[in-house]
This record gives C-alpha cells, structure tokens and sequence, in this order.
C-alpha cells in the first residue's frame, strides 16, 4: 500500500519498473484473478485530462512484458495472463499487502487475548506504507482508495486503540491517534478510543474539550447523526457508575434459560462483533435494544444467538431469558401472552392473582424495569408475534431470530449467511473428531456437498459418527446426489434439511408458494427479473413482489444485481422437488414453454441487434406470457449473451430434455455466432452439437445440416481444416438427401472453401464452377450463394494468379448484391485490394473508401475491419504512412470489438509493418509478438514464418525489414463471409 512494490531477494523494491508499469501492475492487484480490459486500465492509469498514448494497445502490451520481467524476481508466485487485450494477475492474496492486512486485522478481532491482538494489528498496520496505489491517478483507483481506508485503514487503527484500552494502556491510545493524519484522528470511532483513553486517565477537563470541539467539527460539517452518537457515548462516560440492580422483597431469582450452547462452535467472529458492537457488550457496557439476525433455514442463526449469549451473559445481572416461539416449526406459534407467562415463571413472580393478559405484561414490565436483563426471542415468524412484547421488553437487551426480514424493529439488524468454507471444514471437523485428519479430500468434498449450510454440516456429522468404520470418501459418494443429503436425517424422530424447509415453505401464501415451486423449474445458475416473469406467467409487477418476498424470507438470494435472484444449491433441490410434487404436469410443461419462449425470442432480438445486416433465422411467435426482451445495440445485445451464457446452455439443454427439439435447433443456430464473437467457442460448439442431436430425433435433416456448416465454418476459421472438412461432408451427404438446390450449392460452396483454404484451389476452383452450375436461373433464393461464389472466384484469382479475371468475377458479385450492403462492402474491398496490386492506386482508394462507409452502414464489425486492414495497405503503397497507420489501428479496435481474433492478428501485423516504416522498431515488435501468439493459439501456418521473423532479430539490427509474405487481402480470405 503506497507505490507498488515487489519484494526479492534484495527487499522490497520500488524501483523495479518505470511508474505506469507499477500503476498497471497495482490496478490489477486490486481484484486478482480477474480480468482487466485495456479500457479499464486506461480509467484507473490516467486522468480525463491526460494525454493517452497513441496505441493504447501496444503500450500496454509493453507494460506488461516489463511486469512479467520484474514478477520474476518473485519466483513464480505471481503470473500476469493476457488475453483479446485484457489483462489479470494470477497470484495468492496472502503475497498481496492489502490482503494480508486484511486477514492479520480478522485474526486480531478474533483472538480474546488483547496483546497477541496489538502484535498483529501493528504488524496489519506496518504493511501500510503510504498512500494506497500512489502510482495510479485515475477516478476508480480513488474510489479504490477511499474503500480501502474505510474497510481496513480506520478498522485497524479503531481495533488497535479498543485493544490498547483492553490492556489499560492508556497513554499508547493517546500516543497512536496523536500520530495519525487530522482526517483520520476525526473518525467517530477513534474520537471514542480517544475519550475512553482520556477517561481512563481521569483526565476530565481535557476529556470535556476535546469533546465539544469534535462534536462542533460534526455539526460544522453536517454530520448530525455522528454528533448524536458521540453526545449518547460522552454522557454515558461522564454518568456516575450505575447502582446494583435493586433486589425484590424476599430474595431474587435470577433466571438462566438457555439452551446448552453449540460444542465447538466456529466460525462468525465478524458477526459476533458486529453484536458486541450495537449491544455495548463490546465495552462491557450492554444497553438496551433489540438486534435482530434474519436468514434461511438452517444458516445457524439459533446457534449463533445463543452461544453470542453465553458469551455475554455474565454482564447482565438480571439474568437471561430465552423462549422458542415457534413461528415456523410443526407446533403453533406461542402468542405473546404465552411469552410473558413463561418469563414472570422464570422470575418467580406470584401472578396468581393477575387474572388478565395485560395486568402480567405490566407486572413483567415493572419487574424488568430496574434488572439488566438478555432475552432472546427465537424462531419468531412476523413483527406481530413480538411487537406487543418489545414496550414491556424496552429495558432490555434483546435478540430475535427469524427465517423474514422483520420491518420496523429497529435499524440493528444483521443477516445470517452460509459459512466460508474454511470455517464450514472446522465445523465438520469439530464434529467428526480426528476422523477427518487423513482424508482431508473427503472432508472438503463434504463441505462442498453441503454448500456451507450448518444444519446440513451437522447433518452429515451424526451421519457419520452412525457408521464409525466407513471411509469417509464413501460419504461423498453416497450424498452426490443432493435429494439424498436433503433426506438424510429424516428417519427416528430426527431432523431432516427437507423438513427444516419445508416449514418456511408452508409459511408462505398461496401465490408465493406456487413462485417457489415454478422457480424450482429453472435451470440455470441464477435467474432474472424477466426470465421469472416468463416462467410465473403473470406480469412483471407481480412477479417481483412474489421475488422480493421470498428474498425478505430467505427462501432465495439476491448476491449481486437487484434484477437477479438465485437458489441456494440445496433450496433449489428442495424447490424443484415441490414443483415436481405438488404442480400438475400441464402446468409445469406451459411453465418451462413460456422459459424456453422467453430464451429463444430474446435471443432472436439479440440476433437481429447484433447481425442487422442478415436476414436472420425465423421463429414462430412465442406462447402466451412472453415478453422478450429488446436492446439498444449490439453491445448491449452482446453483453446479455455473455451475462445469460449459463442459463442459455441450460435452457438448451431443459429444452432437448422435454422434446422441444425444433426450438433446440433454433435457438443453438442463433446463439452460435454470438457466443463465438463473445469468445466462448466451447458453448458454440456445445450447443451446435446439441442442435444436430434435436435435428435427427425431429427428422429435419435441413436443421441438422445447417448445423453441420456452422460447425464446419467454426472449425475452418480457427484452421481445423481436417475437421472443418469431416462436418462439411455430413452437410454435403445430408444436402444430397434432401435434393435441395440451395441446401447443395451451399455445401459444395463450403467444401470448395475448405479446398483453398488447405491449398488445393484448383480443386477448389472446380467446386465453385460446380457451385455456379447448379445455382444458374434458380430465382432469387439462390442469388447470394451465386454472389459469394462468384466472390470467391474473384479473391482465389487474385491471390492465385489464375485463369480467370478477378475483376469480372468481383464485377459480377457486385451486380448480384444490389439488395446485401454488407456483401456489396465485401466486394468492394476486394476490387479496391485488385487494383492496389494492378498500381492503379487512386482507383483502388475510391473502391476502398466505399467499401468503408458500406461497412460503416451495414454494421459488420469483422469485415469492416478487413475493408481497413485493405484501405491501410493502399494508403501505405501511396506513401502516407499517417493515414495508412490510422487505418490499421481502426482494424485492430475492430476486430478486437468484434472478437475476431485472427483478423486481430493479420492487422497487427499490418500495423507492426507500418510502425517499421516509421522507425519504431520496440512497437513493431510487440506487434509482431502479439500477431505470433495469437496465430499460435489458433495452429495457423502463418505462426511459423511470424516466429521467423522475430527469430532473424539480431544486436545491430533488431527488426527485421522484409515484410511478411502474407498480403492482408490473402491472409483475410479465410474470414469473408459466405
């Protein structure tokens, strides 16, 4: 924390890089294991108002290899990864300093001994060396700032005074907030420390001064609130000491009801303080209040309850007071009534004569009005099983537990979650003994299996302990399938996880229980507000209430986005369980129709939005209860594809699952170029093959053919001709069978592609003749494929030198695609790269330029950037190496845009040739470098003669000036559209 520094052998060095290497290396330590884009980089390494450099790109490509050259110091324990210009650091937090502040601050707050906790908080604190990130300028690298010295800064300089205090040593807290920064001596918690310290002293007039002029310096700027709290906090120091409980006529009892408190209970030490903290328990001084912990069933929140108050329970001697009042449980839940009989019965109290409910409230009342007392209210259902309760409890120190979110209790409430999985490994290794000690492998996948829930946890325990010489491996095998965990347990009177849930399933209203079930329909990872409305059917309003409901009783999650929900692992079992039990089968198959709807059209818009310039795939209009959902462009369109990208291969799959296959097949064809844009070939390829597998069950052997192609294209384009090859084939057998024309010329069409892409074009050439045989007077159906054909034809002759004009061949492309701007663009490129080979320069601008704004029109990104990649090689021939230099950048951001990642290499290499020309050899390099690893990646031939040209560098001449044999029009042909 200061200029970013890396430790070797010889210390910690901040001179190890020049400042925008550090700054690059520290934005991307601040969330490691993640990606940066360059775009992000850039806002967290400059200001609005700097200059960026001219190729942002290339800049940060050389950043990062003199970050990889200073990582090396630190023998292997950080690794910086790169792909499709983003970045990340692969590295331990525990190597990270704020990281490793961070863990010593949560071991100091959970250690009892204040001194070993001063040892780690000083050595959290000497991490700290200057201002966090100083090497980096921009907005979010300030925000970052103000973060880290919220969460961590000021917590470890307010947890190192509370500790001070802790041991009596007064003066140190005095000395410590004397040293910090005038900022951060006026935070409200270290202004406590600070008067804790002076009252410990017995330094009164100092203590009173320095209260009201921090409390001024609140008021001054507004801060009401704080200076509220530190008004409360200095009178309760400057208050006499309280006097001793007064005892009742006849002796007092002085009740202990708890239950026994959980053995070996791990595991919520920030919870425990944050309880410590709003009660006053932390300072030994508890005032009264109520607290409330909300989560799911099962998350530990009766555990967590009662051993925070075994904890306290010394420092009230009034007693304690705890009653279950069985709001969710078999049995009826207790009225308040019931409640307040069972505390005066705990108190000893004659209530014989109270004959009515109201006068034992207010015998209760007076009864706790001068004790210090803890009660603690658990498993209450709703605010009106404890709201009559909280006026006779309002002297005491209260804490209610519940599955909802209870409105209107006060602001002190903390939600109770599922447990890390380090503590979850403590709990099961708590309960099993040293079973555990040699299977640590079984032990974490017992963890996992019950995804941090602590009922499931001891669940699985007593599971255990039943079968003491049973390998715990056997375990894992046997609870694999969750509806077994979710049994488990059900059997001689025990508790089951089913059972737990099922009474806050029951809780529910009618309309909410029916979301739960349809919601346990859903496949996919998380759901969103829309894709809920389709599969609900209602409109999105209701739909969101019912959400927020089952948010507010823990039922489902909210982690992130306010329009995503999401199960826990084992509520969604539990939920798909009661769909499959309690929802008739014709509603659970309209349920999953309106998804899969929903899915399939959305697609189709982000289809359409994305690839305006093609006719797209058709589909019948979605069932009734389906909005799908529209975007602004194809960014947008793009990013719910990535966003949706685990529940787009779920619904697939749901879909092929339920027989839905002309669905399957269409929805896979519209996805396919989207995921691959997006850079997720592997789900592309997934849901292309799923595609074939809904086409042959439906026996639409036009489906499964197209499916073949794209996967054919797919292959070609990252070079995988021998299997490009093997699904061209199956599209061709399949064209046969059909006898469509359009279905033929299109397979022959792809083999001949396949041809000239290996370098068998005469071969090629035969095929696409063939092509044009079969097309000739087909009508207007078959009038793009002759286009493409006669395109082809025209970039084979060119590249190739062959029999026929290219120009006539491009000529008459050009005369068919009078209707298809994107394929007259196309066209065009290539007539402007002919005449830039034929020396007539200016003719080949002009046809250039229209391919551009034709690009420009269409919206085809990856052609788009070839027409550049072109119109860059004529400026470049025409001896403007500025306008040529602009040309090959703007294809480089394009392919980039467009993930076409070989296109992004041919362009680099453009661009490294031209950086050459200009004398930037280190530029042309790295541009080299990057074309090489990337052609690498995709087995391209073009790596080798790249690798031989970075391999020719030598001391006097570090860059070599031939050029690459590879025309950018020739290297492109692979990526024309057909």
């Amino acid at each position: 924390m200061g200029q970013t520094r890396i430790r070797s052998a010889a210390g910690l060095r901040r001179d190890w890089a020049a400042p925008k290497t550090r700054a690059m290396l520290g934005a991307l330590l601040t969330r490691p294991g993640e990606w940066f884009t360059t775009t992000s980089l850039v806002d967290w390494m400059w200001t609005t108002d700097d200059r960026l450099p001219k190729n942002v790109a290339q800049t940060f490509y050389n950043y990062a290899k003199r970050i990889r050259d200073g990582l090396r110091a630190m023998s292997g324990v950080a690794e910086l990864e790169q792909r499709r210009g983003a970045y990340r650091i692969v590295v331990p937090h525990s190597a990270i300093d704020y990281f490793a502040a961070a863990e010593l601050l949560d071991r100091a707050r959970a250690l009892r001994d204040p001194a070993a906790a001063v040892v780690l908080l000083r050595e959290a604190i000497d991490h700290w060396l200057d201002e966090p990130l100083a090497d980096l300028p921009g907005e979010p690298a300030e925000a970052w700032r103000r973060n880290a010295r919220d969460n961590l800064w000021l917590p470890l300089q307010n947890a190192l005074c509370e500790n001070l205090h802790a041991l009596g040593d007064h003066r140190a807290v005095l000395a410590h907030t004397d040293g910090l920064p005038p900022a951060d001596s006026a935070h409200l918690p270290l202004v406590m420390r600070r008067l804790e310290a002076l009252h410990g002293l017995h330094l009164r007039t100092e203590m009173t001064a320095y209260y009201f002029a921090m409390r001024r310096r609140l008021q001054d700027e507004f801060e009401d609130a704080a200076a509220a709290t530190l008004k409360t906090f200095f009178e309760g120091l400057s208050a006499p000491a309280p006097a001793e409980p007064r005892r009742l006529r006849g002796g007092t009892i002085v009740p202990r009801r708890l239950p026994h408190d959980v053995e070996d209970f791990v595991g919520r030490e920030a919870l425990l303080a944050k309880i410590d903290a709003v009660t006053g328990c932390g300072r030994r001084a508890p005032r009264p209040g109520v607290v409330l912990l909300d989560g799911a069933a099962g998350v530990g929140k009766t555990a967590l309850a009662v051993h925070w108050a075994h904890r306290v329970a010394d420092q009230f001697p009034g007693g304690v007071l705890h009653r279950d009042l069985k709001g969710f449980s078999a049995d009826a839940a207790l009225e308040p009534a019931t409640v307040v009989d069972g505390f005066l019965e705990a108190l000893g109290a004659d209530v014989d004569h109270l004959t009515t409910a109201e006068r034992r409230s207010r015998r209760l009342e007076s009864l706790l009005a001068d004790r210090r007392v803890l009660v603690v209210l658990d498993n209450v259902r709703e605010r009106a099983q404890v709201e009559p309760l909280l006026p006779v409890l309002r002297d005491c120190t209260v804490v209610i537990t519940s599955r909802n979110r209870l409105s209107g209790l006060g602001s002190r409430a903390f939600a109770v979650s599922s447990m890390d999985a380090a503590d979850a490994v403590r709990m099961l290794d708590a309960r099993i003994g040293d079973r555990g000690a040699h299977q640590r492998r079984a032990v974490e996948d017992l963890v996992a299996l019950c995804r941090g829930l602590p009922l499931a946890i001891d669940i699985v325990a007593h599971r255990i302990a039943a079968s003491p010489g049973a390998p715990l491996a056997e375990f894992v095998d046997q609870l694999r399938d969750e509806r077994r965990l979710l049994d488990l347990g059900g059997h001689g009177g025990d508790i089951s996880l089913k059972t737990v849930f099922s009474w806050s399933y029951r809780a529910l209203r009618h309309d909410d229980r029916r979301t739960f079930r349809l919601l346990g329909l859903h496949p996919g990872p998380d759901i969103g507000v829309d894709a809920a409305t389709a599969i609900l059917g209602v409109r999105r309003a209701a739909a969101l209430d019912c959400l927020d409901l089952l948010v507010a009783t823990h039922l489902v999650e909210q982690p992130g986005s306010l329009r995503r929900y999401r199960f826990h692992d084992l509520l969604r079992d539990y939920a798909e369980e009661c769909a499959h039990a309690d929802v008739p089968a014709d509603e659970r198959a309209a349920a999953e129709q309106r998804l899969v709807d929903f899915f399939l059209h959305t697609a189709k818009e982000a289809d359409s939005t994305a690839f305006p310039y093609r006719p797209g795939i058709e589909v019948p209009p979605p069932v009734d209860g389906v909005l799908p959902l529209r975007f602004r462009g194809d960014a947008e369109a793009l990013a719910w594809v990535a966003g949706e990208r685990g529940n787009l291969m779920s619904v697939l799959d749901l879909a092929a699952r339920r027989g839905m296959h002309t669905k399957v097949t269409r929805l896979a064809h519209l996805l396919g170029d989207m995921l691959r844009r997006c850079g997720f070939y592997d789900e592309a390829r997934s849901a292309l093959t799923l595609a074939i597998g809904a086409a042959q069950l439906e026996g639409d052997l036009d489906a499964e053919g197209a499916a073949y192609n794209d996967l054919g294209l797919m292959a070609l384009k990252e070079s995988s001709y021998l299997e490009a090859r093997k699904y061209f084939h199956h599209g061709h057998l399949i064209a046969r069978r059909t006898g469509g024309r359009l279905a033929m010329a299109s397979s022959v069409h792809n083999l001949a592609q396949a041809d000239v892409a290996e370098g068998l074009v005469e071969r090629g050439i035969q095929r696409y003749e063939e092509v044009l045989a079969m097309v000739r007077g087909g009508g207007s159906s078959l009038v793009e494929i002759e286009a493409a054909t006669w395109h082809r034809l025209g970039v084979v002759a060119m590249a190739e030198n062959r029999r026929l004009d290219s120009a006539v061949c491009f000529r008459k492309a050009l005369a068919l695609r009078a209707n298809n701007v994107s394929g007259q663009a196309d066209t065009l490129c290539g007539l402007g790269e002919l005449f830039r080979r034929r020396g007539d320069l200016p003719t080949a601008d002009r046809y250039a330029r229209a391919s551009v704004d034709l690009h420009r029109r269409s919206g085809d990104r990856a052609t788009a950037a070839h027409a550049y990649v072109v119109l860059a090689s004529i400026r470049r021939d025409m001896r403007d190496v500025v306008a040529a230099t602009q040309c090959a950048r703007q294809a480089v951001q394009l392919t980039e845009r467009a993930g076409n990642s070989l296109g992004r290499a041919e362009a680099l290499l453009l661009l490294a040739d031209l950086r050459e020309d200009a004398g930037a050899y280190a530029a042309a390099e790295e541009g080299w470098e990057q074309a090489l690893k990337i052609f690498t990646d995709a087995g391209d031939p073009r790596a080798t003669e790249v690798a031989t040209r970075l391999d020719g560098l030598t001391r006097d001449h570090p860059i070599p000036t031939a050029r690459t044999g590879c025309d950018p029009a020739d290297c492109g042909r692979e990526n024309q559209p057909t």
